[in-house]
């Protein structure tokens, strides 16, 4: 594989960085005082801005891990190697197979995470 091979990515990733959360809109979602606020100002994030839904928490919680993965799969999609995203993943599926275990053990339908 060729340094140039990562141009392409590279050049999606500084793009998009500009855009994601930073420091001040960190503290900012920490200091929210409700749900309400917290997703209002996610909302206000390119990287979320489409978050649908209502606001409870554990169904807001899905969707932004969903959204994170969704970013990360299309990173590993325009990728020459998807080496360094799989690792990435890897946490998400080993989430996904404790989740699978747990609900077999306590014999409570599973349901997969969406993404």
């Amino acid at each position: 594989m060729k340094q140039a091979d990562w141009c392409y990515i590279s050049g999606a990733v500084s793009a998009t960085e500009t855009r994601l959360l930073g420091d001040a809109e960190f503290l900012e979602l920490l200091r929210a005082k409700s749900i309400a606020t917290l997703v209002s100002r996610l909302r206000q994030s390119h990287t979320y801005q489409h978050l649908g839904g209502d606001e409870d928490p554990e169904g807001l919680s899905s969707r932004i891990e969903s959204a994170v993965v969704e970013a990360l799969r299309e990173l590993g999609r325009m990728s020459p190697d998807t080496g360094p995203v799989d690792l990435v993943l890897s946490p998400y599926d080993h989430q996904q197979v404790r989740n699978y275990v747990k609900a077999q053990v306590h014999e409570h339908p599973y349901e997969p995470t969406p993404f």
